[in-house]
């Protein structure tokens, strides 16, 4: 019997079209501001109101690319970690490359809406000051 209820749950699971980025985007939209760092340039900053709600909404937006990313992508000084909050609780980090890639849970995607993008160039714009 025990065997039975776990198959249907998992099959529920699978049926409900449950993902793990739509359980991320989710938990991210309790997010109230992000902390974002880049660990080479040993810079960060603070971002709430509008642009967390954006990113959030570039998050669910967001499509697996067409070619794999390799780990070593995220690992260059361009790349920024992106820390969300809902006041002092840690919800996620995100990793966020040039280009609008970025890594989330341990899965890459690409945002297609170019939010992405211009957060990393406001962020990159802003370090460089």
């Amino acid at each position: 019997m025990k065997c039975f209820a776990t198959f249907l749950s998992l099959l529920m699971l699978v049926l409900c079209g449950c993902s793990k980025q739509k359980h991320l985007s989710q938990l991210l939209s309790a997010a109230d501001h992000v902390v974002a760092t880049n660990r080479y340039q040993a810079f960060g900053c603070t971002i709430s109101g509008a642009e967390v709600s954006n990113l959030t909404k570039a998050v669910a937006s967001a499509k697996r690319p067409p070619y794999g990313l390799q780990e070593s992508d995220f690992t260059d000084p361009f790349v920024w970690d992106l820390e969300f909050y809902a006041g002092t609780n840690s919800l996620a980090v995100m990793h966020l490359d040039r280009g609008g890639f970025f890594q989330l849970g341990g899965v890459e995607y690409i945002d297609g809406t170019g939010v992405g993008e211009a957060f990393w160039n406001k962020l990159d714009e802003t370090m460089r000051k």
